[in-house]
C-alpha cells in the first residue's frame, strides 16, 4: 500500500514536469482555464481547477 501511494505521487510528479515542459503547467486539464496559485502551491501536481475537480468528484459518486 504504501509503494502503491509513492509511486502514484511519483508519476504524479513526472506528469507535471511534462506539462511544465510543454507550457502546459497550471492550467486546468478540463476546462484549459487557469489553476488558482493558492491550488498549486498546496499541490503543484494538481491538473484540475478547483471548480472541475468538485465536478469531477460529485459524477464519480
Amino acid at each position: 500500500m504504501l509503494a502503491k501511494t509513492y509511486n502514484e505521487k511519483v508519476k504524479n510528479i513526472e506528469e507535471a514536469m511534462l506539462r511544465l515542459a510543454r507550457g502546459e503547467y497550471g492550467l486546468c486539464q478540463r476546462c484549459g482555464q487557469p489553476i488558482e496559485e493558492r491550488r498549486l502551491e498546496a499541490l503543484p501536481f494538481v491538473r484540475y481547477c478547483f471548480d472541475c475537480q468538485s465536478e469531477l468528484e460529485k459524477m464519480a459518486e
